[in-house]
C-alpha cells in the first residue's frame, strides 16, 4: 500500500519524511547495535559582571522536560544552521531568566560517539566532536 501511495503522492511521501525529521522519530536508536548511537552534551556558561565564567545549569523541572531536551539534542544535527540558533538562542533566554546579571551566555552541544570494540580494544576513547557553539551577548 505504501508503495502505491509512494507512486502517486510524492508531496505526501516528502511531508512524511519532513515530519519524521522534525518529531525526531528518525532518530537513531542503536542501543544494542554494534554501532552504538552517539551521546550528546549540551553545556552552558555564563560570564557575571566580575568577569568570571560559571557553568549554568538550565532548569529541568521534571522528567518531560528532559526528554523533550533529550529529543532535541538527537534532532538538532539534522536541521539547518539557522534553526539550530533559534533553538540556542530559546535555550539561552531561559538561562538568562534564571541569570538576569549575565553579560554573556554560551551555549555548546557536543557529540560524543563510542569506538567500535575493535578500536576500543586499541586505547581508542571516545572524543566529544562540537555540535553547535553559540555565544550570546545579553547586553548591548
Amino acid at each position: 500500500m505504501f508503495r502505491v501511495l509512494n507512486a502517486h503522492l510524492p508531496a505526501v511521501v516528502q511531508a512524511g519524511e519532513y515530519y519524521t525529521q522534525l518529531a525526531v522519530m528518525q532518530a537513531d536508536y542503536s542501543f544494542f547495535s554494534p554501532n552504538i548511537a552517539p551521546d550528546f552534551i549540551m553545556s552552558v556558561s555564563l560570564q557575571k559582571p566580575d568577569g568570571h565564567w560559571v557553568v549554568a545549569s538550565m532548569p529541568i523541572p521534571n522528567t518531560e522536560v528532559d526528554k523533550r531536551l533529550h529529543s532535541c539534542l538527537l534532532g538538532i544535527q539534522r536541521i539547518p544552521g539557522d534553526l539550530q540558533q533559534i533553538i540556542a538562542k530559546s535555550w539561552a533566554a531561559r538561562v538568562l531568566d534564571e541569570h538576569p546579571e549575565a553579560k554573556f551566555i554560551r551555549v555548546m552541544v557536543q557529540r560524543k560517539k563510542q569506538p567500535d570494540l575493535a578500536d576500543y580494544r586499541k586505547g581508542v576513547r571516545a572524543n566529544p566532536e562540537i555540535v553547535l557553539d553559540v555565544l550570546f551577548n545579553t547586553h548591548h
